[in-house]
């Protein structure tokens, strides 16, 4: 994954600056039949070969651009690979910050799809964690001088900044070590994704706690001046996620659990920042995949939560109250 730098020095032009961004792929087919590389599933909205060039071309220089159009075009990536061979090339995408995720999904004579998921640092952007799904959430930029101006211009004119930062939240007793998001209209409208590695193992593998809201608008606030506020159907939010898996194809199966109780419209709990939120008291329980499942073979699971989970209010080992994961999964 050659960054903005390497690049222009590929290419010439200033592809990152027109938001496009080419990720070098090279298959070697051992099979004994051909196979077909289907570029939608690194970016199903990727750049042909000669787009990209049309988007770089000069003003005033038609042999410049005719001679792009060839330098890119033998660049790009020919989608069929005989037994044997091996072929590499260029495929144009738009442009990520952070990390790149992605999947090259193979297709031979027998209709079997291979795919290999890859998750590339990307340099140039201070990032809190560097693993994220591949269902487009986006990562978030830690908190700096340079994302915090950024903020502040997003908030001013209605920007969408991607990578916008996030507050810390704290479970067994550390911030998250993963924060994402999907960006939607404005700053202002965000869902946001917050992940803790727990202390605990399921079937020997590692148990992730989350936390998810999803921001619905702005108000000013005593501790930061100004805070986001969240849209108080905690449930709905948690069903959106799991929606989002489902339709990216990265979830396995899922189970909902008893969680903090109960907390009707009618008489709501209050988070941190005074904003009201209702819930039925059940998480989510999430097997995600790296590799795509189909949406009928995505399994429920009637599963009851391990007694040594359920020591606290909360149902979460370390976290002694739910006003933290008040709709965490």
């Amino acid at each position: 994954m050659p960054s903005a730098e390497e690049t222009r020095k590929v290419f010439g032009v200033d592809l990152h600056g027109r938001g496009v961004q080419p990720v070098w792929v090279e298959i070697e087919n051992k099979d004994d039949q051909p196979v077909w590389f289907l570029p939608s599933g690194i970016d199903p909205m990727y750049y042909t070969p000669l787009e990209a060039a049309f988007v770089s071309h000069f003003y005033f220089s038609d042999i410049a651009n005719v001679k792009m159009n060839r330098y890119f075009f033998e660049k790009g990536k020919d989608i069929y690979v005989q037994p044997g061979d091996r072929r590499a090339g260029f495929v144009f995408t738009n442009l990520d910050e952070g990390t790149k995720a992605f999947a090259v999904d193979l297709v031979g004579e027998d209709h079997q799809v291979r795919t290999f998921t890859f998750f590339i640092p990307v340099p140039g952007l201070k990032i809190d964690h560097h693993a994220f799904m591949r269902a487009g959430w986006d990562q978030t930029e830690t908190i700096t001088a340079r994302s915090a101006w950024k903020t502040g211009l997003s908030f001013l004119f209605g920007g969408r900044y991607r990578h916008s930062p996030v507050s810390a939240l704290y479970v067994f007793g550390r911030r998250q070590d993963a924060a994402l998001q999907k960006a939607r209209g404005t700053i202002h409208e965000r869902n946001h994704l917050r992940l803790w590695l727990s202390p605990a193992t399921f079937q020997g593998k590692p148990v992730w706690v989350g936390q998810i809201s999803r921001d619905i608008g702005v108000r000013f606030s005593t501790r930061t001046i100004v805070t986001h506020k969240i849209d108080p159907d905690v449930d709905e939010t948690r069903s959106c996620l799991i929606q989002d898996l489902l339709y990216s194809q990265g979830l396995l199966r899922f189970a909902l659990v008893r969680g903090v109780g109960v907390a009707p419209i009618d008489s709501p709990r209050f988070n941190l920042g005074a904003d009201p939120y209702f819930t039925d008291g059940l998480r989510a329980v999430l097997w995600v995949s790296s590799a795509p499942v189909a949406l009928d073979h995505v399994e429920f699971v009637e599963w009851e939560m391990p007694a040594q989970y359920s020591r606290h209010s909360d149902g979460v080992p370390g976290c002694p109250s739910g006003r933290v994961l008040r709709n965490g999964f």
